[in-house]
């Protein structure tokens, strides 16, 4: 996209795409890792739905957040992208969890609510 964009130097477009992937682009919200924490002690597991075009795991094992997440079900790798219940399903079965018992903490009510599709798994859009 940013190469429709004019820059003053052509260089510019990649150094951006560089810096835009690099994890020190990403900042965990500040109570990531107590949450995570707190949730990885009490033997929660966790799972990373997202729909994102890249993968997000070099971010998480830079913050130091990797040890508590146990899979990242990511849409371009599963052919599926949120609110489809399918890749919620991949999510459940890499964690050996069932949906019933499930909880999906999102941030978006477009893409992170399972529940106009199924009833299954109880949404929190905190």
């Amino acid at each position: 996209m940013s190469r429709r964009v004019p820059l003053p130097d052509p260089d510019l477009h990649d150094a951006l795409y560089a810096r835009h992937m690099s994890p020190a682009a990403r900042t965990p919200y500040p109570d990531a890792r107590q949450v995570l924490h707190t949730l990885h002690e009490r033997g929660i597991d966790v799972a990373v739905v997202s729909n994102i075009g890249w993968d997000p795991r070099p971010v998480f094992r830079a913050h130091g957040l990797d040890p508590f997440v146990d899979a990242y079900p990511l849409s371009y790798e599963h052919g599926a992208q949120k609110p489809d219940p399918w890749l919620f399903s991949v999510a459940c079965a890499a964690l050996g969890a069932d949906p019933r018992r499930t909880l999906m903490v999102g941030d978006s009510r477009r893409f992170s609510t399972w529940s106009r599709t199924s009833p299954r798994i109880r949404p929190d859009l905190s």
